[in-house]
């Protein structure tokens, strides 16, 4: 406990002025991901006199080094990936979507002769990437309970997956809620619900940055130009998060 206590004060002395680097999770290509995020994070950046620097990674690969060397300062995440870099670093939950929380889903293309789950069996069905929580880690374990073995393949994003699935490279893909947007997909099943992706905080940035950032981000539902900003990123509402929000996670992975 003394040991990690020292790691996070050596690491919450790193911090350079008011500039904040931003990472997401890469659920899309980069380029969507610059046009979802990049609006919100100039006008809170306008709003609150700090500048949050948005550092989409180009593969999951990438991301994964990022967070498993502490760069973000703020960075959206899922909760397997939270609970690794608050162990590790001492991230802090900020904020996360109000009312939402994580499910996974396997879609299929509507036209595709494969009706029943079971048809998916030694089959090969598109995911996003191993580390995907809801996506592939869920929804796998999920196939697996129903005694359905499929071969993983793994195409680089969420977007890519329904891509696939749609174009009839595979006959159904892994995926969440959250990210799935066209209605020429056909969800089969869902998983059990999860908690929610969350805005996660390095112990580095000041409270006053950290209280400055989530204030806004929650007032924005508020205001009608601000919902605009949420719209992008396919969100209506954010909410404070609590640690409480992990509890039973926690216990099912014994963090």
């Amino acid at each position: 406990m003394k040991f990690l206590f020292l790691f996070c004060a050596l690491v919450a002395f790193t911090v350079h002025a008011d500039d904040y680097i931003f990472g997401v999770v890469p659920q899309y290509d980069i380029n969507v991901l610059k046009q979802k995020w990049n609006p919100l994070l100039h006008h809170i950046s306008n709003r609150t006199g700090d500048n949050f620097i948005f550092k989409p990674a180009k593969s999951m690969t990438e991301f994964t080094a990022n967070l498993e060397s502490g760069y973000y300062d703020f960075v959206y995440i899922n909760p397997s990936q939270f609970l690794m870099v608050n162990r590790k670093f001492c991230y802090k939950q900020v904020v996360k979507v109000k009312d939402q929380y994580l499910r996974g889903i396997i879609v299929m293309n509507n036209t595709t002769e494969f009706k029943a789950l079971s048809d998916l069996n030694g089959k090969e069905v598109a995911f996003p990437y191993p580390e995907g929580f809801g996506a592939y880690i869920v929804v796998n374990e999920y196939l697996k309970r129903q005694d359905i073995i499929v071969k993983p393949v793994f195409v680089g994003s969420h977007q890519k997956v329904f891509e696939a699935v749609s174009a009839g490279l595979y006959i159904a893909g892994g995926g969440i809620v959250q990210t799935l947007e066209a209605s020429s997909y056909d969800i089969k099943n869902k998983t059990e619900p999860f908690p929610p992706l969350i805005i996660a905080v390095n112990p580095r940035v000041p409270n006053n940055t950290i209280q400055n950032f989530s204030t806004q981000l929650i007032s924005m539902h508020d205001n009608e130009v601000d919902k605009i900003y949420l719209d992008l990123i396919d969100f209506e509402e954010f909410e404070l998060a609590k640690m409480q929000d992990f509890d039973a996670m926690r216990k099912t992975l014994n963090q």
